[in-house]
């Protein structure tokens, strides 16, 4: 298995505090405008698409059947990493993603990593 470069690494850290840095100056200019920063925070998440799930002290439990029939849960797989998806057969973002996935999965699946794909 080949390693993830220092440089992959860096660069990766250099993305996300860009991201996190952008967001952060785009909320701060939206707030003064819009309400409480919770209002503005909750109509942003949801104008981007994401879910924002309550605080809980422990994570919250899924249980479906995988493409064999057998049941898992969520919580089987406390202690790893869990890359959870939500995806639909007709959805292309989602039919596009899938090979990236997949790169993804091959990488690190000897790792304290899994990926749980949910077909809608």
């Amino acid at each position: 298995m080949k390693k993830i470069s220092f440089k992959t690494i860096l660069l990766s850290i250099i993305l996300v505090a860009a991201t996190g840095a952008a967001f952060s100056l785009l909320y701060n200019g939206y707030v003064g405008a819009a309400g409480s920063q919770q209002q503005e925070l909750d109509r942003l998440f949801g104008n981007i698409g994401i879910l924002k799930i309550p605080h809980v002290t422990r994570p919250i439990e899924i249980q479906l059947k995988d493409a064999y029939g057998n049941w898992i849960r969520l919580s089987d797989y406390r202690g790893k990493v869990v890359f959870l998806n939500f995806w639909a057969t007709w959805c292309a973002a989602c039919v596009v993603e899938m090979p990236a996935m997949e790169k993804l999965h091959r990488r690190l699946k000897d790792k304290d990593f899994v990926m749980v794909a949910i077909n809608m």
